[in-house]
């Protein structure tokens, strides 16, 4: 099995995107269709499932405003391309978890592969716009495809195929990053804080472009 770690801002949108959702940017249809090719083509080696890690998951947009219906309107602007999202990634609270924002994506990242190694997962491929300072640590920087909101050609593109699936190919390294106790039990808090509407404080990603 093969999994892909789907961001939103910045990969199935960007800066000049013109769809809208509730006042905000929504999904590029020219990114989604680029997506979709790759899911297709991934599929059609060995089964892949869609893990969200945006904050979308939590219901706020990339500049940590609350829109309660993003997750609603995502999923079904990916079930119009024939795609559904398997699961989500744990999310940390930076307080109460002690991450930052900018150090908390790759451990939460981390946490849902240690959590499901009974699905056998062989390889996976990280979307994001945004290369966390956790990254590297965890050595998920190999696994990373990295897109950008600010071009106007911006988001997952299809010349980001050939990158994506060339890392889909790659034997999955996690030897070296062993999930403590501790970090367990901050998951298992954090999916606790989901249930319950509780989210971080707003932030700038721009700040960690």
């Amino acid at each position: 099995m093969r999994i892909i770690f789907l961001d939103i801002d910045g990969v199935l949108n960007h800066a000049c995107t013109h769809e809208l959702f509730d006042g905000c940017i929504g999904v590029d249809q020219g990114n989604l269709e680029a997506f979709r090719k790759l899911v297709e083509e991934s599929n059609k080696e060995e089964e892949t499932k869609i893990v969200l890690s945006s904050s979308w998951r939590i219901g706020v947009d990339q500049y940590g405003k609350e829109i309660p219906n993003h997750y609603q309107y995502l999923t079904e602007r990916l079930a119009f391309v024939g795609i559904s999202i398997y699961s989500e990634t744990p999310f940390y609270e930076e307080e109460d978890d002690g991450f930052r924002w900018e150090e908390k994506r790759g451990h939460e990242i981390m946490a849902w592969l240690e959590a499901h190694k009974e699905l056998g997962i062989g390889s996976y491929v990280v979307l994001d716009d945004v290369l966390f300072t956790d990254f590297k640590e965890l050595g998920i920087s190999r696994y990373l495809v990295r897109t950008s909101w600010d071009s106007p050609r911006g988001g997952f593109t299809e010349k980001h195929i050939k990158k994506a699936m060339a890392i889909l190919h790659l034997p999955m390294k996690t030897a070296s990053f062993q999930v403590s106790a501790n970090t367990l039990s901050m998951k298992d808090e954090s999916v606790k804080n989901l249930k319950n509407g509780k989210v971080s404080k707003p932030v700038d990603p721009s700040s960690f472009k």
